[in-house]
């Protein structure tokens, strides 16, 4: 599978930092709502606090953890392009099962349809 002609594709380090700054941002407001919602006994406004902090916690780890593993998203070599490549099941498409493919852009992203 490692020919010479292996392009690798991976997440964008500064967009993955970014998300992880505004998550922990998001984990220290959830904490200080909690905690005066507490101190004010106030269950409603603790539950919304908890929630928040549970979620941007399990989105910290997901991003940690993507960044530890440093697999590339997309893989394209001479043989096959392979899709989804930290899955458990990453999808490998045979060249000749793609009748054509294009690349947009639309503002700053890209993307790759394939026929």
């Amino acid at each position: 599978m490692k020919s010479k002609n292996t392009l690798y594709f991976y997440n964008s380090l500064i967009n993955s930092i970014f998300i992880m700054f505004i998550s922990l941002t998001f984990v220290v407001f959830g904490s200080m709502i909690c905690w005066a919602a507490f101190k004010y006994v106030d269950l409603f406004l603790g539950l919304i606090g908890l929630f928040l902090v549970g979620l941007f916690i399990f989105l910290l780890y997901r991003i940690i953890k993507i960044l530890k593993e440093s697999k590339p998203l997309l893989i394209l070599s001479d043989e096959e392009l392979i899709l989804n490549s930290r899955s458990k099941k990453p999808i490998a498409v045979k060249w000749v099962d793609i009748k054509e493919y294009e690349i947009q852009e639309v503002n700053l992203y890209r993307y790759i349809n394939i026929n």
